[in-house]
């Protein structure tokens, strides 16, 4: 056979193939959406898509019943075998015509149009064509109905109009108009369809059923000018029922005559085709939605079938591959990616064709330069009919690739200062087990690598620390929080050393959880510091409490009681809960608070503050006179204030009351008409009363002192 008898059947396959790839998106539109699914097989229309070349890719159980075909005789062949002979030639012109235009239009006008069925009978059709652009072409949809009742109805109106009434149960509404546009008769089906009855529509003007936009248009008028004209006149839009509601109509207005060609009226045959607008709308909405969600990704989408063809692809992959769209349809899977990749890709395409199953793969493909970008790669097998297509979709890893090379590398940098470190340092990974340690880490312990990742760190820790360590340690891992522990770790001389163990998340750089890292000081000369200072602060507390004059700690900041003593309680009366956590001021205990400012104020000039002599007022409401004696402390990080007083209350009373013993014998001295005078040791004149002076005649001051 020569290779001139071989070029035909390969044009026919591909032709074939073609075809095929044509019906299997047709039946992916029609199968994709059970609602648009309802709503064409619910028309009464019969829906007949065809491609470009006129061969027919689906159709509607009505076309069928129709036309007299099963679904299978008429998938895959010419949509002529549905038109007579007679009209292919003038068919052929007009379909040529859309193709050049396409747009929504009825094809109901052409004189005597007809279709014709299996057995070879014919019957008068009314065709509205639409189109869905593809990437694969323009798909027309034609919808298709039968108007066998409405032509038997228009002849017999030219003989009779009584034969309306007759009709009147069909589902068009069939009503007559004269000559200005006024309703002159209503069949039942105008009725049930608009609303009115035959007697309160009789009389008003046919534009009551079209819309305000339509009527302050002038459209009604129109229409009746166009079928005088022309004898007839089409029409699709909205009509107003009676209670206001509206619905998508079919109008067709024919002039009728008198025997002498007067014009005598119009009829007007309107049909309600609401749910095939909505078909239509719900295909070409479908396909919008579905052509803008396949562009939007931002990967690349591809469908091959079984034959390696790509079948549906979105603009990334037209974009990356620097190809047309009408040179897409010959790419093949092996024409993408790399020849280093060829192996990966052929076990994910036998995944797919082969095991139906998904495939996941990181393939390198190649851009419009012949650059090689790695992508990671989906695939899942999509059946229709007896064939399997791949649907997949490939990312852009590009970044990622450079996110990992530059993990590895900071890694890499880490180790290396690690090691270096003055600190023990250990990772762990997405499982909470522990990766790395670092040379001070493996110093410290004694033990190799292998000995500690994992788990095997623990073994050193000390049997009393090493639950709550891990508890410690899960508990913010699951939280993905930062930690603080301290633990005992065995040394490598086998002595425990205390350890603080601080660890934080790790991410990468595109914010995934990597694990945690932590770094440990040895910290057993620090609590062993803590232990000295424990046993000092517990002697401190013992000679605090012992202390027979009042003391007080309380914060500088804000007087806030930290700590009293016993003798406070003794003395001023408040058991210690009562006063810890209030100042000195919410208890009203400065007699003067004059005296508290002195205080404040001799402390933040430097100044000492001892014995100062003030009162304090007792829970019982006494007066406490007291020495104060003040210093300021620092205990942790907070500067305190240390208060001593010595109560010197009674003293005070003692010396009160010599005062007044003292005064009571100077006003008897003085007062006593006697001469009274006492004198020192040596002679000299001490004191003398007043009466000794008014009788001798001399003052005070001339007398004392002398002899």
């Amino acid at each position: 056979m020569s290779k001139s008898d071989l070029k035909p059947k390969d044009e026919n396959r591909k032709i074939e193939l073609n075809i095929q790839r044509q019906i299997a998106f047709a039946s992916g539109i029609f199968q994709g959406d059970v609602t648009i699914l309802t709503l064409l097989e619910s028309l009464v229309e019969g829906v007949v898509i065809i491609d470009n070349s006129g061969i027919i890719l689906l159709v509607n159980t009505r076309t069928e019943q129709m036309f007299g075909y099963p679904r299978k005789e008429l998938i895959g062949k010419p949509h002529a075998i549905l038109i007579p002979e007679r009209f292919r030639k003038v068919h052929e012109e007009y379909e040529a015509h859309f193709f050049e235009e396409p747009k929504i239009r009825p094809m109901g006008m052409l004189p005597g149009f007809t279709g014709r069925r299996r057995d070879g009978s014919e019957f008068p059709v009314e065709i509205s064509l639409n189109f869905i652009e593809s990437i694969n072409g323009i798909l027309v949809l034609a919808f298709i109905s039968d108007i066998t009742l409405r032509k038997q109805y228009e002849s017999s109106l030219q003989k009779s109009e009584e034969l309306s009434r007759i009709l009147g149960v069909i589902d068009y509404a069939i009503f007559i108009l004269d000559a200005e546009g006024n309703v002159r008769s209503w069949n039942e089906g105008a009725e049930r369809l608009k609303g009115y009855r035959n007697g309160e529509i009789t009389g008003k003007h046919f534009s009551c059923f079209y819309p305000e936009e339509d009527r302050a248009g002038g459209k009604p008028a129109d229409k009746l000018k166009i079928a005088a004209a022309d004898g007839r006149a089409e029409d699709e839009g909205w009509i107003i029922r009676k209670d206001g509601s509206r619905f998508w109509a079919d109008v067709i207005i024919t002039a009728l005559h008198d025997e002498n060609g007067n014009l005598r009226g119009f009829s007007n045959v309107t049909r309600d085709i609401t749910g095939r607008k909505r078909a239509e709308e719900a295909l070409r909405l479908e396909k919008y939605f579905t052509d803008t969600v396949i562009d939007s990704i931002p990967g690349i989408f591809y469908v091959f079938d079984d034959r390696e063809q790509l079948f549906r692809w979105n603009k990334r992959l037209e974009e990356l591959s620097g190809r047309s769209p009408g040179g897409m349809p010959t790419l093949s899977p092996h024409d993408l990616v790399s020849e280093e990749s060829h192996g990966l890709l052929e076990s994910a395409l036998r995944e797919v064709f082969v095991e139906h199953r998904n495939s996941d793969v990181e393939l390198l493909i190649l851009d419009r330069e012949g650059r090689k970008v790695p992508f990671y790669c989906t695939g899942s097998p999509m059946t229709v009919g007896d064939r399997t297509y791949l649907v997949g979709l490939g990312i852009d890893i590009t970044e990622r690739k450079r996110a990992e090379e530059a993990l590895r590398e900071s890694e890499e940098r880490f180790r290396l200062m690690a090691d270096t470190a003055p600190v023990l340092l250990w990772l762990s990974g997405t499982d909470s087990l522990c990766t790395f340690f670092n040379k001070p880490w493996l110093v410290f312990t004694g033990r190799s690598f292998e000995q500690e990742k994992g788990n095997g760190w623990t073994e050193g820790v000390h049997p009393d620390d090493l639950q709550r360590c891990l508890d410690t340690y899960l508990s913010a891992f699951n939280a993905r929080r930062d930690f603080q522990m301290e633990y005992r770790l065995r040394r490598a001389d086998g002595e425990y050393r205390w350890i603080a163990d601080a660890g934080v998340p790790r991410f990468t750089p595109n914010d995934d959880f990597a694990g945690y890292i932590g770094s440990c000081f040895d910290i057993t000369e620090r609590k062993r510091a803590e232990e000295a200072l424990q046993a000092s602060e517990n002697k401190f507390s013992k000679a605090f409490q012992a202390m027979p004059s009042v003391l007080v700690i309380a914060s500088l900041a804000d007087g806030r009681y930290m700590e009293v003593n016993e003798a406070f309680e003794q003395v001023m009366g408040y058991r210690r809960d009562e006063v810890i956590g209030r100042s000195s001021l919410a208890l009203n205990l400065w007699q003067n608070q004059e005296d508290r400012a002195i205080v404040l104020r001799m402390l933040a000039e430097g100044k000492k503050v001892r014995d100062l002599e003030i009162g304090f007022m007792c829970k019982s409401g006494t007066i406490l006179v007291g020495l104060y004696s003040a210093d300021i402390i620092v205990i942790g990080a907070e500067q305190c204030l240390l208060s001593l007083v010595n109560d010197i209350t009674e003293r005070k009373k003692a010396e009160e009351e010599l005062h007044r013993s003292e005064e009571r014998y100077r006003r008897l001295y003085n007062d006593t008409p006697v001469m009274l005078h006492s004198i020192d040791p040596d002679g000299r004149l001490v004191s003398v009363s007043n009466y000794w002076l008014e009788t001798l005649g001399y003052e005070r001051s001339e007398v004392l002192g002398r002899i």
